[in-house]
């Protein structure tokens, strides 16, 4: 009887914690920070342009970056590697991630300028604080996240 009343609250604030989180402005799959809601229908279509053609034209970057960290874990696993060649390897996977949260962070910028709400996709850490999860994190801070 007292394991189905604990039981029972668990599930109930399991509940309310997966509703609030649900009700949160982060709705179209975690794409948007604060201020979703208070965008018109031409508005999100318009900032869901901006964010698929900037994910076109960063998405070479992503996978160039994914294939030099891949290359980078290789050698560094192989005792014979040369230390320049991974120094040089450190050097280029830096550029590419200052590159990636460069881009991130103007990309922030012109959509709370022309919008009005504070951007933060998924890939990109979201509304969490710049805490994102995932393999093509950001190169400086907390940020980075997921991309496809």
């Amino acid at each position: 009887m007292k394991f189905s009343k604990i039981f029972a609250t668990v599930a109930v604030l399991g509940l309310v914690v997966s509703g609030a989180n649900f009700a949160d402005a982060r709705s179209y799959n975690g794409h948007y920070g604060n201020g979703m809601s208070q965008l018109s229908t031409d508005q999100y279509d318009k900032l869901e342009k901006m964010r698929e053609d900037n994910d076109n034209k960063m998405r070479p970057a992503h996978r160039e970056l994914q294939a030099k960290r891949l290359e980078l874990n290789a050698l560094s696993n192989n005792a014979n590697t040369d230390p320049k060649t991974i120094s040089k390897l450190v050097k280029e996977v830096t550029e590419l991630r200052n590159k990636i949260d460069d881009n991130r962070v103007a990309f922030s910028g012109s959509v709370e300028s022309k919008f009005g709400i504070q951007y933060g996709g998924h890939r990109m850490g979201g509304n969490r604080g710049g805490h994102g999860g995932g393999y093509c994190g950001s190169g400086r801070g907390n940020g980075g996240g997921h991309y496809r």
